[in-house]
């Protein structure tokens, strides 16, 4: 897959990791947005006490594990939960959607990103009311940035804004 420019969401926060009624429900929240957008959620990356490789796997082979560790209340760091095409060479750039929770960098934060076709179809105003209910919000933006510059980067505050030559913030998120 080539370059090409998406679209994501970006809330800033509090997520509380003890809360696993909270991450299951953030993962079945993601995977019910991605089915709705005509997609297959299909790949799940997730970092916890019975996960610490932190390794893309598929969902079919992994959810069984997850909803285990949600019903034995075990840590729960950061999901992420991917619609891949077939073809997919590098998950981190190939993806038509990707939805993420994350307490593993400084700031805990959600990132739904989408290609910038697949966003302009969405009700902005609702998705971020409703994933602002996984986070004890504090900030957010939407912004577009080229698909290789990685969006997960730009949104960990990994780099400073400078080194994203793609990058356009869309619209600041307030409460």
């Amino acid at each position: 897959m080539g370059e090409r420019l998406t679209t994501s969401i970006v809330l800033y926060g509090q997520i509380e990791p003890n809360d696993i009624k909270q991450w299951n429900d953030f993962y079945l929240f993601s995977k019910e947005i991605i089915t709705s957008l005509n997609f297959k959620p299909n790949y799940i990356g997730i970092s916890g006490d019975s996960f610490q490789d932190s390794k893309l796997r598929t969902l079919v082979r992994t959810e069984k594990k997850l909803l285990k560790s949600f019903e034995k209340e075990e840590y729960i760091e950061a999901l992420e939960v991917y619609a891949l095409p077939q073809d997919f060479t590098i998950a981190a750039f190939d993806y038509n959607v990707y939805i993420a929770r994350s307490k593993q960098v400084e700031f805990d934060h959600i990132l739904a990103t989408f290609t910038s076709e697949v966003f302009k179809d969405l009700d902005q105003e609702r998705l971020v009311d409703l994933l602002k209910r996984f986070i004890v919000f504090k900030s957010g933006e939407i912004f577009q940035l080229s698909n290789l510059e990685s969006p997960q980067i730009y949104a960990s505050k990994a780099n400073a804004l400078t080194a994203f030559k793609t990058l356009s913030i869309l619209k600041e998120i307030t409460k």
